[in-house]
């Protein structure tokens, strides 16, 4: 089976979004937590941790952005334990993924470890990650459900400030109901489930259709 993904043929998001530009931003942002920020400000944003790439080339190293504050799946959003960060990068520097692809492979490396129920191999599924994510000056609103910019470099001081989540202007608003109504054609029932997992919104479901084409869904 070949495994693709919901929502790749840009025209079908080109025709909605006209002259629209993902990749004009520079701006992008990061959540941590209030205790980190004297640091950051004095040292950069460094990498994660290659743990937190199950596999993945691309997110082993790599910065985790979002395109706007309201995009944050993880509930940092509004929690005072928190502090966003505006980074400005060039925007030749990221790549963005699918979040909820490394969402569901953690979902089965957990359960692997833990010697529960395996829905599907998370290796395969950090692999479709990888292959799914894109230069940012490819991705169109609604290719992804969750969109996660990666950047696999330093990130300075000088570029990085904090700021108000609630003032930031969010393009990206409509970005989830663009990825919704792109994967109506596609059914539960008629798929096979790969993952069971959370993000802020609640329970997700993910799939993969008898095409390979991947999908989330709220439980």
């Amino acid at each position: 089976m070949t495994i693709k993904h919901a929502g790749i043929v840009n025209r079908l998001f080109s025709e909605s979004w006209g002259d629209f530009e993902v990749s004009m931003k520079k701006q992008f942002y990061h959540f941590t937590k209030r205790e980190n920020v004297e640091g950051i400000l004095r040292e950069g944003l460094l990498s994660k941790s290659k743990f937190l790439a199950l596999g993945s080339k691309i997110r082993e190293e790599a910065i985790h952005l979002w395109f706007a504050p309201s995009n944050d799946v993880m509930g940092y959003f509004r929690n005072e334990d928190y502090v966003c960060l505006e980074a400005d990068v060039d925007s030749s520097d990221c790549i963005i993924a699918p979040m909820d692809v490394i969402s569901a492979a953690f979902y089965n490396f957990f359960a692997e470890k833990q010697g529960n129920v395996v829905l599907y191999d998370y290796r395969k599924l950090a692999e479709l990650h990888d292959r799914m994510s894109v230069p940012i000056e490819t991705y169109k609103l609604g290719m992804f459900r969750t969109p996660e910019v990666l950047v696999k470099k330093r990130i300075n001081p000088e570029n990085i400030r904090v700021v108000n989540p609630a003032r930031i202007r969010n393009e990206f608003i409509d970005n989830l109901k663009i990825y919704e109504d792109s994967i109506k054609k596609f059914s539960p029932q008629e798929s096979q489930k790969v993952a069971m997992h959370d993000d802020s919104s609640g329970i997700l479901a993910s799939y993969l259709t008898k095409d390979g084409e991947f999908f989330t869904i709220n439980a």
